[in-house]
């Protein structure tokens, strides 16, 4: 009798034991998913090189670079976005959709990984909002610049909620150009969706006036005018 409730009790710690290590195991999991200096720094330069691709309007080879970025670094926000917009003038608005949701949950495994490794992730962010600046610099095109502008403001505002919220909000300007490839792929509903959840995140383009007008008239901002 003895001996069966010594087995019992054994039993029972081995569960619990074994169930607090599988709660342990996505935090272990997402504290190793941050990129090593020279991934991340290979990713940036890959970043950079498909931002002249982007530039050339050679969208598919842009598109590559920016993959090849992400391989690098699978955080790198920035990558995941640009891609997305590479395909959006490449018209394949499915693989657009899919890059823009990378681009949040990026952003979202960012957010997390603020309690666990706070220094590593301001420092790539600051890297990131480094290269947006320079992605704004060769900007010609208005709507063009207005994007860069909102995410380049986004990514900004995810550093500093990281620091005073407790709570995760996608960035504005992705959620745009999500409803706008989600229109263009003739998800109307998808797209609605997420153009209100950007005017939740603040996108300060929908402070203008514009009462006559769809939310399906801001799509160009997302695309650069396509």
């Amino acid at each position: 009798m003895i001996a069966r409730c010594q087995r019992r009790a054994l039993f029972v710690t081995l569960a619990v034991t074994g169930a607090a290590a599988m709660t342990f195991i996505p935090l272990l999991a997402g504290a190793q998913k941050l990129a090593d200096e020279p991934s991340r720094q290979e990713a940036l330069q890959r970043f950079r090189v498909g931002q002249e691709f982007m530039s050339g309007e050679q969208f598919e080879r842009a598109a590559e670079e920016f993959g090849k970025a992400i391989e690098f670094d699978h955080l790198l926000s920035i990558a995941h976005y640009q891609r997305g917009q590479a395909f959006m003038n490449l018209r394949r608005y499915a693989s657009a959709a899919k890059s823009y949701r990378d681009c949040i949950e990026a952003e979202r495994e960012l957010f997390a990984l603020t309690q666990t490794n706070r220094f590593e992730v301001d420092k790539k962010r600051d890297d990131e909002i480094l290269e947006l600046r320079r992605v704004l610099d060769q900007q010609s095109s208005s709507l063009q610049r207005v994007a860069v502008e909102q995410r380049l403001r986004d990514l900004q505002n995810q550093r500093q909620r990281g620091v005073t919220s407790g709570s995760f909000q996608a960035p504005a300007q992705v959620l745009l150009a999500l409803g706008s490839a989600y229109f263009r792929n003739g998800d109307s509903d998808g797209a609605e969706a997420q153009w209100r959840a950007a005017i939740d995140a603040g996108l300060s383009v929908f402070r203008l006036d514009r009462k006559k007008n769809s939310l399906r008239d801001l799509i160009p901002l997302c695309t650069g005018g396509l």
